[in-house]
């Protein structure tokens, strides 16, 4: 996409115009969210203070998910498995255009926390904290924001056992524990013990199906 600021304006001014509007909007997510990860790329600049103004506003909730993450897992047959490969067009922002802002706008926070891809799959297919997200904890993530951070965490699908998909996430969180700011190391301890409360759970369901004492 070229360099052009009004079209740019113009494009995002209608994506925003419409999440908030429109009864029905979620059936073209899918073609805004293209064009908006586009935009974000181009036009951040531009862009992102208008569609974060909309995150201002009493019905965010319309627009969060466009923001939020779509998955590029592969799971073919004879092929490499990526499980759990997510983006989301809010990756796709400089931190030099998002982070001035949300110093002047904060109250914008939790909704970027609760809606966005969080981390990036490894090769390996492990996760690490995506850099936009980690600049975003250790520059305004305050205890208040847990329930934003542990809610996205924990909103996964999954297929057979959900031990990896568990043990996977407690890594993670437990990656914040080396991190200087308090806060990131209490929510790390917190919402690594829910989860590996969950993993215990799992690992007990999973030895009853092998034995075949435990049925959905």
């Amino acid at each position: 996409m070229g360099r052009d600021p009004e079209l740019a304006a113009s494009l995002i001014t209608q994506i925003v115009t419409a999440e908030e509007t429109e009864e029905d909007s979620h059936s073209l997510d899918s073609t805004r969210k293209r064009v908006l990860a586009l935009l974000f790329s181009a036009h951040g600049d531009i862009t992102w203070p208008i569609f974060g103004a909309g995150l201002l506003r009493e019905h965010e909730y319309r627009l969060t998910g466009l923001l939020s993450a779509d998955d590029h897992s592969m799971m073919v047959p004879g092929q490499r498995t990526i499980d759990e490969a997510f983006s989301s067009p809010f990756w796709n922002l400089d931190e030099a255009v998002v982070i001035p802002w949300l110093q002047q706008y904060p109250d914008a926070v939790p909704a970027i926390f609760r809606s966005v891809a969080l981390f990036v799959t490894e090769p390996d297919n492990t996760f690490s904290w995506h850099p936009l997200i980690l600049r975003m904890l250790r520059e305004f993530y305050k205890p208040d924001h847990a329930s934003e951070i542990g809610s996205n965490l924990w909103s996964f699908g999954s297929t057979g056992s959900r031990v990896p998909y568990l043990r996977r996430r407690i890594k993670l969180l437990e990656s914040l524990r080396a991190e200087k700011k308090p806060a990131l190391r209490a929510l790390a301890d917190r919402w690594a013990g829910y989860f590996k409360t969950d993993l215990q759970a799992e690992i007990d369901r999973d030895s009853e199906r092998a034995a075949g004492l435990w049925h959905r």
